[in-house]
């Protein structure tokens, strides 16, 4: 399976996600969706590293079931 790891800068920073946090988009520099956030692990001795199920599958996947989603828009008319 393909796994997003997202790896803090350093000790020095807090975690990137915490409990409860499964679930939630990830999105790039760019404000793409990167990924959606599944399971971190604890620091201990190294860094926090967080994991999720890249933003392209879940994509393909919703496109899959719902064919006219659109996920380009910018705007929404009210």
């Amino acid at each position: 399976s393909w796994e997003v790891a997202v790896l803090n800068f350093s000790k020095k920073h807090g975690n990137f996600s915490g409990k409860g946090d499964s679930g939630a988009a990830i999105f790039n520099a760019q404000g793409k969706l990167a990924a959606i956030l599944h399971s971190g692990m604890p620091r201990g001795m190294s860094n926090h590293v967080t994991f999720g199920t890249p933003g392209h599958y879940i994509v393909e996947l919703v496109k899959e079931r719902y064919p006219h989603a659109d996920f380009e828009r910018l705007k929404f008319d009210a």
